[in-house]
């Protein structure tokens, strides 16, 4: 018999930068994630649903005028309110709003 005990839900916010379809470009992946960690029969089991994303080009000229090396863009992970996630999954409909209202948690 499997018995789930509990569980703790989190949230998070995910920023993963690779190589563009040219080299003037580099991609970036945005997603938010719900991650629940359960405790079966005591054994940790973690569960991520992603729940909302969005991926766009970045002009690599751009991050150069931030002091930015496109070729080492740190990826970055920020665990975020459940609030937070649920308003970013809301505005996925619209890739912008989503996209600045993403990169103003980082």
């Amino acid at each position: 018999m499997i018995k789930a005990m509990n569980f703790i839900e989190s949230f998070f916010i995910k920023r993963i930068y690779f190589p563009g379809e040219d080299s003037n470009t580099i991609t970036e992946l945005i997603s938010v994630t719900k991650e629940v960690v359960h405790n079966v029969n005591g054994v940790k089991v973690v569960t991520p649903e992603i729940l909302s994303s969005c991926i766009c080009d970045i002009n690599a000229e751009d991050l150069k005028e931030k002091g930015l090396d496109p070729l080492e863009v740190p990826d970055n992970k920020k665990f975020i309110s459940r609030e937070q996630a649920m308003k970013l999954t809301d505005l996925v409909e619209d890739q912008d709003s989503f996209h600045k209202a993403a990169t103003d948690l980082f």
